[in-house]
């Protein structure tokens, strides 16, 4: 009977597969003269070869071509031993595979099957970047050249590098056609790279390209994948204003409250930017609104801090707590007066902030706007009813605290129309009944030492 073997002795088909083999093969074809390339297919699917891969057979120290002999079943059963011989891939130097890198840039096809035919190596890799033609071929978004390259056995998941995939390529650069083709041939969709430790999902998120995110995530890949910084693909999308991807990942499954290595839910990353749009999509997909980060920032605060007036509306409408205190116990309000943004100040006052609530120091939101002396805000505090008189911990008044601030406008706000408690007085060491006259000269004095030089009240 027959049995292959390789040149180095390894045996791939014994004389009982072979008998197999034959009985099951279609008689019909090898009897018309096709035995060489039926046997040669064969090997190729049980060595796994690429159609570029050359295969020869031999018997003894002859070649054998399409001309081999056994066309009947009596002589299959001779004692013959046949040699599968693997035409090896050009040396790794050979500059034949600078033109395979080449042809895979710039999509020359016709090129690429000759040189692939040489035989070049398609896992050949370019030192300068360690990465394969795939590679090239992806970054370039030549979807039939990477097609090609797959099926002469480019390995699909090789990193260069960066740590980068050829899917990494073809997701960051928005090339859907290749991507498509990746995930058919079941690449690794979460793999991370060595910059960011970002997957091709992040990188189709932050750059935006929807389409390249329905086929990552149609092909099952990770929505919760961490980068090095804790940000899965929906924080990504939600920092560079990608509104739609935002809908796209949390319809596709992702942590919409999902907190980065700070603590940070996608939310707050869109608040911290002032992205109204990716906040909205966030908001109709029922995000926490009073998750706080590390920091101790609610969503409201954080938006009260960067004076968003926008996005503190819609978080308002959403039904966040106009009233809950960040990890400094500020509420948003606190932090609107001391940023000194007045049309926050004012928002947050028509939906009936508590005015004169009270931090861990015992200061309202008008003893930060005192504190940091802008006046817009400190006049709408007043104009909503603020207590001027509300002593903080250590015994301070507003007007206290803008006074040794030297903050002259906000003393003269705070000071004008206004009628001491006898217990403010008191504070200040004056013998007075309650709503009497302030002392401005007092005022004057301590605005005087805070800055060197005489003032007038």
């Amino acid at each position: 009977m027959v049995c292959v073997r390789l040149s180095s002795g390894r045996e791939l088909i014994t004389a009982e597969e072979f008998a197999k083999w034959w009985e099951d093969e279609d008689q019909g074809e090898l009897r018309s003269g096709c035995f060489h390339d039926a046997l040669r297919r064969e090997l190729a699917r049980r060595l796994e070869l690429s159609n570029f891969r050359q295969l020869q057979l031999a018997k003894g120290e002859k070649v054998l071509g399409p001309d081999s002999p056994w066309s009947s079943k009596e002589e299959a059963q001779g004692p013959d031993t046949l040699v599968a011989i693997v035409r090896p891939y050009l040396a790794a130097d050979d500059p034949r595979h600078s033109l395979l890198f080449q042809s895979a840039k710039s999509g020359d096809l016709e090129k690429l099957v000759r040189l692939l035919e040489e035989p070049c190596d398609p896992n050949a890799v370019k030192t300068s970047t360690d990465s394969l033609a795939l590679h090239e071929a992806a970054e370039q978004g030549h979807a039939e050249v990477a097609r090609v390259l797959l099926e002469a056995g480019a390995n699909k998941n090789r990193e260069d590098c960066n740590g980068g995939t050829a899917l990494h390529d073809a997701a960051w650069n928005g090339h859907h056609e290749v991507v498509q083709l990746l995930v058919e041939k079941r690449a690794n969709l979460d793999k991370l790279n060595f910059t960011r430790g970002d997957s091709p999902l992040h990188c189709a998120a932050y750059k935006g390209y929807s389409k390249v995110v329905h086929l990552l995530l149609q092909g099952k890949a990770d929505t919760g994948k961490n980068n090095f910084l804790g940000e899965a693909p929906l924080h990504s999308a939600a920092i560079r204003n990608q509104h739609e991807i935002v809908r796209q990942l949390v319809e596709g499954g992702a942590d919409k409250d999902k907190a980065n290595g700070r603590g940070e839910t996608p939310l707050h990353l869109a608040i911290g930017q002032r992205l109204p749009d990716p906040v909205r999509a966030l908001l109709k997909a029922r995000a926490d609104q009073e998750k706080a980060s590390r920091r101790g920032d609610t969503p409201l605060s954080l938006a009260a801090g960067v004076g968003d007036p926008t996005i503190v509306r819609l978080l308002l409408q959403a039904g966040a707590d106009k009233d809950l205190p960040n990890k400094e116990s500020m509420t948003p309000l606190h932090v609107a007066a001391a940023c000194g943004s007045e049309q926050v100040t004012q928002i947050l006052l028509d939906a009936k902030a508590e005015q004169d609530k009270r931090n861990r120091s015992g200061q309202t939101p008008l003893h930060f706007a005192a504190l940091t002396g802008f006046g817009p805000p400190i006049q709408s505090l007043l104009d909503a009813g603020a207590d001027r008189n509300v002593l903080d911990c250590e015994g301070y008044i507003a007007v206290d605290l803008a006074a040794k601030r030297g903050n002259e406008e906000a003393v003269n706000i705070l000071l004008k129309d206004w009628k001491a408690t006898r217990e403010t007085n008191r504070h200040r060491g004056v013998d007075a009944p309650d709503h009497s006259a302030i002392d401005q000269p007092y005022y004057g004095q301590i605005l005087t030492s805070s800055h060197g030089g005489r003032r007038s009240l």
